[in-house]
């Protein structure tokens, strides 16, 4: 009895001294993108001051030291973009041509430098997110409003530190806030045939140098086109622990569950008009599917450097999807495929690390790897895999002076038992005061996918660019591009058909002898008086097996401008947007196994009827209104996949306690 006595005052003691113990933020240092900065009120003669660390803002960064090479998309700039998804935030960063199926939320795509859906990677925080089975990246199902930024790179950057990426891969920073008091965001949007969004975002440190944030996005449609609904929602969080001024460690997950009916565009054969959605017939009237899926990753950044010439980051993640497709029993493969559902189940757990260091005389190394499990089942599209994906990089550039600078860089990567040939790549960059030229050369292979075969042989892609940018007057930039790709053994899918109708079952993929794509792009913007013009134009001519098809256009012209008006912090537009484009084959979206083939009919020249582009900047309140399609054409980026008619799209989005 004495004993517990002793234990209880002693205990009493020890809680009286931790109470009386306070830890207050250091009010002299607060983060430079800290919405409100944490000052809690001094005490007595006891208080232990507790600096408060910035975030890094290279936490979950592709490149850990800047580069001028990458293009990049802040979270600011999100705010200007009337954008329903990820495809909107690249789109407004380089020239691109898109592939989309006409109506928000739907499945889509990019064509960059004439590659293919196939050549572009997603990431997040330094790591792929493309959807494991058919190694397609899917930007409708990741919530824009959870990502502090974006790296777009093109080129030999895309090839050595993404993979097979000889288009562009996208990197997207996790969100980084800072605030004492509870931040919150909320964004809406609405747009015709019963299209709606939402978001909310919450955001506050739960001590001084820990934060929590956690948000949802909703969107739904009823769909302009039969069988062309969506019903999708993330939910999301983080809490990051900034350790010291050099270390962040964070720890995100996003939960995503996606549903969509796959109408695989209007029926040409039996629709007169594929423009009137009242009397136009769809290809598949039964066919959808929903994927749910929960991404994770713990993130480790340190500055090992006191003057940040030295980083590391590491990164461990897991991911566990499912698809579920609802047929009807036409699209049965065979008599043994007698289920409605197919279904595909996919993990992936890896690991990742990257390094960058400024060494003397202007050499800076960026080298880092990568180990991947995956594990997929057998189902009726696909077969099954289970083994490790592996790859490792490292990229040197060189700037010898003022004018010139380089980049070389060697890229390694495996799945099971194939191993693609190293992957190079390399360029020059060579600046004056009347212009930059830029060229940009790589080689690199894409490895089959388990919806592919695993047995075919890897595409080889060569791909190079020369871009000369003029200096021309101030506020005034323009551009000239030449690209070439030549493909060996590229993977092209061949549709098979219901026997007793046109429609497509399946698609099975073969290689080819060789794929064949050259063009240029010419870009021009300017600043006049209170006026933004911005415009570009893409030329492409492809051929595959020596044979020409135009898959892409051969010409694709955008232009936009409009009229700024700032009076103190609030700032008004308006303006106008055109995209025109010349006939061409075109490809169009098989949804049954998720693949892009040569379309089966010819698309004729064909411009999007002009946006009405207007919006205001009024205190924390962002608001964006778009009249799409004024003149109501039909205009297409893939086949049978008419874009909406004239058709009012709003969005709005605020910040509360800001």
């Amino acid at each position: 009895m004495r004993t517990i006595l002793l234990l209880l005052m002693v205990s009493l003691i020890c809680s009286q001294s931790v109470y009386s113990f306070t830890i207050t933020a250091d009010s002299s240092k607060t983060s430079a993108d800290s919405l409100l900065s944490i000052d809690n009120q001094p005490k007595k003669d006891t208080t232990v001051k507790l600096p408060l660390f910035e975030p890094l803002r290279n936490h979950g960064a592709l490149f850990l030291l800047p580069d001028t090479s990458v293009d990049r998309v802040e979270k600011q700039d999100f705010q200007f973009l009337n954008y329903t998804g990820m495809l909107d935030v690249i789109d407004a960063k380089i020239p691109l041509f898109q592939l989309t199926q006409g109506y928000y939320g739907m499945m889509s795509n990019v064509s960059v430098y004439g590659g293919s859906a196939n050549d572009n990677t997603l990431m997040f925080n330094g790591h792929s997110v493309n959807d494991v089975p058919t190694g397609l990246m899917y930007l409708e199902q990741f919530p824009v409003e959870f990502t502090d930024g974006a790296e777009v790179a093109t080129g030999m950057n895309a090839v050595i530190l993404a993979g097979s990426a000889s288009g562009v891969a996208t990197n997207l920073r996790e969100v980084r806030f800072n605030t004492k008091t509870p931040f919150t965001r909320i964004w809406y949007t609405q747009g015709g045939y019963g299209f709606g969004g939402s978001n909310g975002i919450l955001s506050q440190n739960i001590s001084s140098n820990m934060n929590a944030t956690v948000g949802y996005r909703r969107l739904g449609a009823d769909g302009r086109y039969s069988n062309q609904w969506l019903d999708a929602w993330n939910v999301y969080g983080l809490l990051r622990w900034n350790l010291n001024e050099k270390t962040n460690v964070s720890y995100t997950h996003i939960f995503t569950n996606y549903a969509t009916g796959l109408n695989g565009g209007v029926d040409p054969r039996t629709t007169t008009d594929i423009g009137d959605e009242v009397t136009a017939n769809v290809r598949y009237t039964d066919l959808s599917e929903r994927i749910y899926k929960h991404q994770g990753t713990l993130l480790l950044t340190q500055a090992l450097a006191a003057d940040s010439t030295s980083i590391f980051s590491a990164s461990v993640y897991g991911e566990n999807t499912i698809h579920k497709k609802e047929r009807d029993t036409l699209l049965y493969l065979n008599n043994t495929d007698t289920l409605r559902t197919a279904t595909i189940t996919n993990y992936r757990f890896g690991g990742s690390i990257r390094y960058d260091q400024v060494l003397l005389g202007g050499l800076t190394l960026r080298a880092g790897g990568n180990a991947e499990f995956r594990s997929i089942n057998t189902s009726q599209y696909n077969e099954s895999f289970d083994g490790l994906a592996l790859t490792g990089h490292i990229l040197l550039n060189y700037e010898l002076d003022s004018h010139l600078k380089s980049r070389v860089g060697l890229r390694y990567n495996s799945i099971g038992q194939t191993v693609a040939i190293p992957s190079i790549g390399g360029a020059l960059e060579f600046t004056s005061s009347i212009f930059t030229l830029i060229v940009d050369a790589s080689q690199s292979d894409r490895l089959p996918t388990v919806t592919e075969g695993l047995g075919l042989l890897p595409e080889h892609h060569t791909l190079a660019f020369a871009k000369l940018q003029v200096h021309l007057p101030e506020q005034t930039t323009t551009s000239l591009t030449a690209f070439v790709r030549y493909v060996d053994n590229p993977i092209i899918p061949i549709p098979e058909y219901v026997d007793t109708t046109l429609l497509v079952k399946n698609t099975t993929f073969s290689n080819q002898t060789n794929k064949q794509v050259f063009g240029g792009i010419l870009e021009a913007n300017t600043l006049w008086n209170s006026f933004v013009i911005k415009g570009n134009l893409l030329s492409s001519i492809q051929y595959i097996n020596n044979q020409k098809e135009q898959l892409y256009p051969a010409l694709l012209a955008n232009v936009q401008a409009r009229y700024e008006y700032k009076t103190g912090t609030s700032l008004l537009y308006a303006g106008i947007s055109l995209q025109a484009r010349t006939g061409f084959q075109g490809e169009w979206f098989i949804p049954v196994n998720w693949s892009y083939a040569k379309a089966d009919v010819t698309n004729s020249a064909a411009y999007n009827g002009i946006d009405l582009l207007t919006g205001a900047k009024l205190g924390n309140a962002f608001i964006k209104v778009t009249f799409q399609n004024i003149l109501g054409t039909r205009y297409t980026t893939l086949s049978t996949f008419p874009q909406n008619d004239r058709n009012l799209r709003l969005s709005v989005a605020w910040s509360f306690f800001d």
